[in-house]
């Protein structure tokens, strides 16, 4: 884990123990210096306005974490005006949705989807009976650009702000999570070889969420390799035409 990520924990704990003993704190203290149980001195002397400093630090920091996770990583989602409006309460709960629940980040447009070597041109209507092709090319073409490194290479070129590790795997997934209704379009042996396909791509994508590292240095990686290794070798028995009688 990074450094910055290690600090963005310790920072979220500081957190979670200083906005409660703030909210709760401060009126008691309030209230005890006027009833002169506590003299005034003590936030201005001794240890007290140290720690205190110290804790802001964090605080801040972890503020700042959150926004630069969010304009990083989840720049689509409404996270943002919470963050803006009510930051110092609502960085906690982003923090813990997003880095410890890991729920599904929002880093594209809605709607907003590439599929690989196909092009359906404004207002073009898809003919039923070409359903089966369309389906066919779509996750074919995400396993021949799994298997080209000169396409990813192309493709990041192409598309210099969006993150193409996150992009390959958000493609298969999106598509592939149609299975059950998209299987009769492949032959048994291509189900079998785009089933092997998506267990190779869960297992990787399980170890890099939430943050896909940048391509260039995903491409040296083992999991890079492993899923770039099978795409080769099923795309070769993979047929773009349509089902195989």
């Amino acid at each position: 884990m990074k450094t910055f990520e290690r600090l963005a924990f310790v920072s979220f704990w500081i957190h979670i123990i200083y906005v409660p003993l703030i909210m709760i704190g401060f009126p008691v203290s309030v209230v005890l210096v006027a009833k002169g149980l506590i003299i005034e001195s003590f936030f201005e002397k001794g240890w007290f306005p140290v720690i205190h400093s110290v804790m802001a630090i964090f605080i801040f920091y972890f503020v700042l974490y959150c926004f630069w996770f969010w304009y990083k990583f989840d720049r689509y989602s409404h996270a943002i005006l919470l963050l803006f409006f009510l930051n110092t309460f609502y960085a906690p709960y982003y923090f813990y949705q997003v880095k410890i629940k890991k729920r599904p980040l929002k880093n594209k447009k809605p709607k907003e989807e590439y599929v690989p070597f196909i092009k359906i041109e404004k207002g073009e209507e898809i003919e039923e009976s070409d359903y089966g092709e369309l389906t066919r090319k779509s996750l074919i073409g995400i396993v021949e650009l799994w298997s080209n490194k000169d396409e990813q290479l192309n493709y990041q070129k192409e598309n210099p702000d969006f993150n193409i590790t996150e992009e390959l795997f958000v493609q298969w997934e999106d598509l592939f999570s149609q299975w059950e209704n998209i299987s009769m379009f492949f032959t048994k042996e291509e189900q079998d070889q785009l089933v092997e396909f998506d267990i190779a791509i869960k297992s990787s994508q399980a170890s890099l969420k939430p943050l896909y590292p940048p391509w260039d240095i995903f491409m040296k990686q083992s999991e890079w390799n492993t899923i770039n290794k099978i795409a080769i070798r099923i795309s070769a028995h993979l047929n773009f035409e349509g089902q195989k009688d």
